[in-house]
Parts: structure tokens; C-alpha cells; sequence
């Protein structure tokens, strides 16, 4: 059996559903320690915390609304305060706004995108961090998205939020790779999530190399991967998981 994060704790964020949940399963059951699971509904969080368990994974819960900044400075006190040090952090929460074309999305929604997208990232990795630094050891990854390459065509805060945290990997991988830490991203294509919906994507997906949707655990696989010390020469990398939507 894959025993791939024994002795490791992890933080990951929007794990109650998706793709965070797909992870925060995946790595329970390599072998992972312990976890803080960030999320905003309790009842998913603790359905996913209990399968944690089952695997072996100690496993807590952190409701948090990572628009909230004072949310995400409780929510890294508590993991601070329950786990022995955070050594992956992984950050999956994210909005994607599919109704809101660009010609009507207000500043307020535009804020509410970047908040959640881009800005609670940028919050978690400056908190958590500065301790991986000192103990010279760390895993991040970031998520981002296929858009941040090529646009999505609708809303341009979810698009530029993705460039947003492609451009800060780079700019955090650089600025503490030095000190052994990695810091990678995820770009995801269309993945079958409880965030999609309904959404009809048979015509697009005839366009595609690979002819579908992905789902969370093929993302997940990824993530577990670059939160992994087998990933321990990659820094910086952008890796898309999207089914040939976009090549890098």
C-alpha cells in the first residue's frame, strides 16, 4: 500500500466537496497523519473528516469562509494549535462564476471572485509559509486553471484570478525554493464537480483530445503527486490536468 505522506500533515482548503475532498481522501489513504479540512459547510466537512478517519488520517474540521481574512487567520491558528507542523499545504478552494458574463459582472461580484480565488491563496501561503521556511521543508499546491492560459470567454474575475495565482506560484516558488520548499500549481480543465452542476458540455467535449469531462480524483492524483516528496525537483511547475483542453 502507497504510504506516500506517512509522518505528514496537511492543510487543505474547499476539501468538503470537489476536488479539495478527492485530495483530502486520496492522501488519507497514503498514509497522511493528519489533516485540517477548511470548509465552509460543516456537514459535507465532516462527511469527508469521518472517511479521513476510517483511513487512519487524525482529522479536523475548520469552518471558514476564505473571504473572510479574519476567518483564515483563525482557521491557521487552529491548525497550528492542533497539528504538529503543517507540511502540505493545498489550496483547492475556488468559485467559478459561469453566469456572470463580463459585460454585466459588477465590482462587487468582480471582489467576491478575487477574494475567494486569488486572495485567500495569497493569505494561507504567506501564513503558512514562513514556518515551512524555517523547518526547510514544505509542499504547496496552489489551484489554478486552464483559463488562466487562454481566457474563459465569460468572466474576466475568474479568469484573471487564475492568472493571479499561476503568476504568484512562480513568484513564491522562487522566492523559497532556496530553502527546500516547492510550491506548484494545478490547472484543472472542466471537472465533474458538485460546482459545475448540470452544465452541458457534450458539444465542447468533441473538440477535446481525450472527448470528456475529467473528474476530481484524476485531479487529485495530481495533487497528491506534487504534495509528495516525488515531486521534490519541482518548483514553479503550472501542470494542467484538462484533457487536452488547452496544451501547455
Amino acid at each position: 500500500m502507497c504510504k506516500d505522506f506517512e509522518g505528514k500533515y496537511a492543510v487543505i482548503t474547499g476539501a468538503s466537496s470537489g476536488m479539495g475532498a478527492a485530495s483530502a481522501k486520496m492522501m488519507a489513504h497514503r498514509g497522511l497523519s493528519g489533516l485540517v479540512i477548511v470548509a465552509r459547510n460543516e456537514e459535507r466537512a465532516k462527511a469527508v473528516a469521518a472517511e479521513c478517519e476510517a483511513a487512519g488520517c487524525k482529522t479536523y474540521v475548520s469552518i471558514c469562509d476564505v473571504s473572510v481574512p479574519e476567518d483564515i487567520a483563525k482557521c491557521v491558528a487552529y491548525a497550528k494549535e492542533v497539528l504538529p507542523q503543517i507540511d502540505i499545504l493545498v489550496n483547492a478552494a475556488g468559485y467559478s462564476p459561469y453566469n456572470a458574463p463580463w459585460d454585466t459582472e459588477t465590482l462587487d461580484h468582480f471582489n467576491y471572485v478575487m477574494n475567494i480565488n486569488f486572495r485567500s491563496q495569497y493569505l494561507f501561503c504567506q501564513a503558512i509559509l514562513p514556518d515551512m521556511v524555517a523547518r526547510k521543508y514544505g509542499k504547496v499546491v496552489n489551484f489554478s486553471s486552464c483559463t488562466a492560459r487562454t481566457g474563459s470567454g465569460l468572466s474576466v474575475s475568474y479568469s484573471a484570478s487564475k492568472a493571479a495565482i499561476a503568476n504568484a506560484t512562480k513568484t513564491w516558488a522562487r522566492a523559497v525554493g532556496p530553502s527546500g520548499v516547492n510550491v506548484n500549481a494545478v490547472l484543472p480543465g472542466v471537472i465533474r464537480t458538485p460546482m459545475l452542476g448540470d452544465a452541458d458540455y457534450t458539444e465542447q467535449e468533441k473538440a477535446w483530445p481525450l472527448r470528456r469531462c475529467g473528474q476530481p480524483e484524476e485531479v487529485a492524483e495530481m495533487v497528491c503527486f506534487l504534495a509528495s516528496d516525488k515531486a521534490s525537483y519541482m518548483a514553479g511547475a503550472l501542470v494542467d490536468v484538462n484533457g487536452g483542453y488547452v496544451f501547455s
